[in-house]
Parts: structure tokens; C-alpha cells; sequence
């Protein structure tokens, strides 16, 4: 079957005739969420157990001899079984795990439901031409799932989570009004934005004041703008972030670690790309456990600088730095100053 989305898969899921073999991709709360659909449109709530659901971790080496025990072994008290293979580091197969993880695939029995949930993008071509060989078998053999929030109706989401979870009614205004206040929100997000508003609202149903909330936490400057606004190259809004934590009494020696740890990570991941090595093997490394994300986004920005731009920039920020700790000059013209280097050496 070709791939599908969000929308086509609970339609398929609600058919008689259903798949067997599954590859969830896209976010993660997306992916959780199909991945329990799937188990409970074929199992019963007592079925699912130890012997009938066996979980793998693809973070690391995947043990395919375990996989293919694990979907061969027989389900007890169940017509079916369960086969979960969740987040696969593309990075860490070689072409021979492709060709026997293709071939399980090609072999699953019609008893073993066989789902793999792959919230990670794959990076580099090699990781990504690993990826579709698989994605091709699974669209070959069974439903390929591309997940992205555009396909839901979030405004309904809201309102079916308010009252299923909280018993709340969410007017449609204020669902639309959460959104509008979180932009650029993954599905994840607007639900911790949601279970915020629903535990400080007291009354059944959900008012502007609980909205508020949101307004209140938006309006205050976050740190992390900055770095942002740098590297998009836009020299007044960067400037006009800097005034705005200032004037929320941000420290500026606070304001530079920021800044330093945004090209750190860029310089780690520039030396891994050099190499041709992957950089997600960076986490094996440094603390980037649940924070794999800042390696994706150095790596996108990486692109755009060179190797000896990074370090003239570090050396920048060392410079400020240190002033910052040892001199009586202003600190804001200090961390300006710095900042206009930083965008000027960012090519």
C-alpha cells in the first residue's frame, strides 16, 4: 500500500481488512497515538501482556536474531501477538542489518502485528537511503504511516482532550485562541498548553481568564529568541530581543552561556560532518540524551558557516565573557557588541 496519512489511517483501521505490518513516522505524540490505536483495534485489554507484546529499543544496535524469535514465537491466549521496534538509529546499521531487517519483513507471519515507530528523522544520505529501503518494503508489504499535526483538526483536538481528560468544555473561540497563541506548537505542546489551562480553570466550562495563562507566559521574552534571531541574520530584532531581556533583568553573563552553547554544539557537529561521521553520535558522547534536537538544529546551521568562522565566533564570546566577569563596562554595549560580531562572522 502506498503511504498514507494521519487522516487514511483511521480509515484503514476501521476497515475489516486491515494490515498486519506497520511503520509509524513523524511525531512523537503522533506515533504513540497510532501506535496505541493499532493495539487496541486488534487486542482485547487482557492480551496484551509480557508474552504477547515484546518491545525493542532501536537507539542503539538493533538484535535482529531477538526480533525474528520474538515475531516466530507464538502468541499464548491470543489469536495474535505484538512486535514493537521503536526509534531505529538508521545511523548505527550496516547494509547487511538492511538486508535481514528486509527480509523479516518480507516474512512476518499473518499472527504477529509488526509495527516499527520511528519519531527520529534520519540524517545524512546514507541514513536516509537506509530508511527508505525499509520504508519501501513496509509500503511493499504492509502501511507506511507519515504523520504531521497539519492533517488533524487541532481546534477539535483541543475541545475532545478539555472534556475527555479534564471534563471541561473548551468553546471553539478559545480552541482557536490557544492555537493562535502557540505558534509554530507541535500536537504535543498545545495538549501541555491545554492540561495547564484545565487545572487552573475552576468551572466547567473553560474562560478567557484561564486562557490568560497562556498570554501571560507568551508575553515575557524567552532567552532562547536570541539565538534564533542571530543566526536567521537579522541584526534589529536581534538587538530588540536584547533589550527586552534586559529590561526583564535577564543576567548577562547568562545571555553569553546561551549564546555558547548554541556554537558549541555547532562546532562538535561541524568537526563530526568534516569527518563524514554521524553527528547524532554525539549523544553517545556529550549530555544530549532528550535533546537530540540540538544537534539537528546545529547541524541544519552548520551548513552555513565554516569551520573557522565557529571558532573565531567562540573566541568572540569568550572575549565577552570575561569582560562581563572582570571589567565595570556597561554590559549591555558588551553583549551588543557581541552580537553584531557574531552575525557579521555567521556566513
Amino acid at each position: 500500500m502506498p503511504e498514507i496519512n494521519f487522516n487514511e489511517f483511521k480509515k484503514n483501521l476501521s476497515q475489516e481488512k486491515k494490515s498486519n505490518i506497520y511503520m509509524l513516522s513523524g511525531e512523537e505524540y503522533l506515533v504513540s497515538y497510532c501506535k496505541n490505536a493499532i493495539e487496541k483495534n486488534f487486542f482485547q485489554e487482557n492480551e496484551l501482556n509480557d508474552f504477547n507484546k515484546t518491545y525493542f529499543s532501536g537507539e542503539n544496535n538493533l538484535n535482529l536474531s531477538q526480533i525474528e524469535v520474538a515475531i516466530e514465537t507464538l502468541p499464548i491466549n491470543s489469536e495474535k501477538k505484538c512486535v514493537i521496534i521503536n526509534n531505529i538509529s538508521w545511523g548505527a546499521l550496516n547494509e547487511e542489518d538492511i538486508q535481514n531487517l528486509t527480509n523479516l519483513i518480507n516474512d512476518i507471519p499473518e499472527y504477529c502485528i509488526f509495527i516499527i515507530c520511528n519519531s527520529s528523522t534520519p540524517n545524512g544520505k546514507k541514513e536516509i537511503s537506509k530508511f527508505k529501503k525499509i520504508q519501501k518494503t513496509i509500503t511493499e508489504k504492509g502501511i507506511y504511516v507519515n504523520l504531521d499535526s497539519k492533517d488533524i483538526p487541532l481546534e477539535k483536538q483541543l475541545i475532545f482532550w478539555a472534556k475527555k481528560e479534564y471534563d471541561k468544555e473548551l468553546p471553539s473561540e478559545y480552541s482557536k485562541l490557544i492555537i493562535k497563541l502557540c505558534p509554530n506548537t507541535d500536537i504535543k505542546g498545545l495538549k501541555n498548553e491545554l492540561e495547564k489551562i484545565c487545572l487552573k480553570e475552576k468551572e466547567n466550562v473553560i474562560t478567557k481568564d484561564s486562557i490568560s495563562i497562556i498570554s501571560e507566559y507568551k508575553s515575557k521574552r524567552n532567552i532562547f529568541d536570541l539565538p534564533k534571531s542571530l543566526f536567521s541574520k537579522n541584526y534589529k530584532k536581534s538587538l530588540d530581543i536584547l533589550e527586552e531581556l534586559f529590561d526583564q533583568k535577564e543576567d548577562p553573563i547568562g545571555i553569553v552561556a546561551v549564546l555558547s552553547s548554541e556554537y558549541i554544539d555547532l562546532y562538535r557537529v561541524k568537526i563530526y560532518t568534516i569527518k563524514n561521521e554521524n553527528p547524532m553520535n554525539l549523544k553517545n558522547i556529550f549530555d544530549y540524551k532528550n535533546k537530540e534536537f540540538r544537534i539537528k538544529n546545529a547541524e541544519q546551521k552548520s551548513k552555513n558557516i565554516r569551520l573557522e568562522n565557529i571558532i573565531k565566533s567562540l573566541e568572540y564570546l569568550i572575549d565577552a565573557d570575561s569582560k562581563l566577569k572582570s571589567t565595570t563596562i556597561n554590559p549591555k554595549l558588551i553583549v551588543e557588541e557581541l552580537l553584531i560580531k557574531l552575525i557579521k562572522n555567521y556566513n
